[in-house]
């Protein structure tokens, strides 16, 4: 078979280094890993770099997104409400995280 990621060996061996390395984190009982196969298409927030910070107290909540300007900051209702439907959108269109696992070691075996 064919590999995925149509890299040279050492890219191989990188790429298979950093998939190995998420299963490991996946172990971490604050980590859940889903995948969203390009299979299932588009999906929100494709393509975006974001990290969506939950406080203790949902008032510190905070959405750190990556744009060409730099890093941009959200913390109102509205927009912390506004990413977390885009974010269960996103995982309506994730694998379940037992699939996830199994997607990527089977990725990482074809490699």
């Amino acid at each position: 078979m064919k590999p995925l990621c149509g890299c040279s060996s050492a890219g191989r061996d990188v790429a298979r280094a950093q998939l190995q390395h998420l299963l490991e984190q996946n172990e971490r009982d604050n980590v859940t890993l889903l995948v969203v196969p390009f299979t299932n298409g588009g999906f929100p927030l494709a393509g975006d770099s974001l990290l969506y910070a939950v406080g203790a107290d949902p008032h510190l909540d905070t959405v750190q997104m990556d744009s060409p300007a730099g890093a941009l900051f959200f913390d109102s209702p509205t927009q912390l409400e506004n990413f977390r439907v885009r974010l269960d959108l996103v995982e309506q269109a994730a694998l379940t995280a037992g699939k996830s696992v199994e997607f990527i070691h089977r990725v990482t075996k074809d490699m």
